[in-house]
């Protein structure tokens, strides 16, 4: 999630839990130039046993943006520290999804100069920036005139993996954020080789991101 904690500040945060794990990692930025002010990752149960919270004070002054992966590994690259990079590198992708709603202090004149900067940057990446002559609305006109004084953004990522009849597996997974939402469910047999894999959008920018899921069918075998 990412939240805005004053005129010029926002702090995003990442949380990954499951049976034997519960870590977070933190970032304060400035919100014009988005550079960090201070990042900490906190280990609250871990396999091995180890806990405890540790500041990183070697992100300071990175910008939390689209380039930050280098310093990023430069900073958390060593032993034991994958975690705590995932959990940073998962802040700084918030922070690049929540510019949507300050995009005037970021320097951009209007909407339409924000999503023309988009289109150049990301053109043929996801499906959509590859189709923009067919996608049937700008980015913005599908956010919306919305104002989130406080909080900017969020995104959830679960997944599950059940036993099933005759020692097969299914494993379901929910992507969901304040702009999209995709399901996914792989059926894997015991020795790990997937027999099935199908998903579907609920919501995306644009129908055409719903032809993605075509592609799941690749994983099957």
């Amino acid at each position: 999630k990412v939240n805005r904690l004053a005129d010029d500040e926002l702090a995003a945060e990442c949380t990954q839990i499951s049976s034997d794990l519960e870590a977070v990692g933190r970032l304060i930025t400035d919100v014009k130039n988005l550079k960090i002010k201070r990042a900490e990752w906190a280990l609250y149960r871990h396999p091995d046993g180890k806990t405890g919270r540790w500041e990183l004070p070697e992100l300071k002054g990175v910008t939390a943006y689209l380039d930050a992966g280098p310093d990023l590994k430069r900073a958390l690259g060593g032993e034991g520290l994958e975690t705590a990079r995932e959990l940073i590198a998962e802040a700084v992708r918030g922070i690049v999804q929540a510019e949507t709603f300050f995009f005037a202090e970021r320097g951009f004149a209007s909407a339409a100069d924000y999503d023309a900067f988009w289109d150049n940057m990301y053109r043929n990446s996801c499906y959509y920036y590859s189709h923009l002559d067919e996608v049937e609305k700008t980015w913005m006109d599908y956010v919306g005139p919305i104002e989130r004084p406080y909080n900017l953004f969020n995104r959830s990522k679960t997944a599950t993996v059940s036993r099933e009849n005759g020692g097969a597996y299914r494993v379901t997974a929910v992507f969901i954020d304040s702009f999209h939402e995709l399901g996914i469910e792989f059926l894997v047999d015991g020795h790990g080789l997937i027999q099935s894999a199908r998903g579907d959008y609920t919501s995306a920018p644009s129908r055409i991101c719903w032809r993605n899921t075509g592609h799941l069918e690749k994983f099957t075998g």
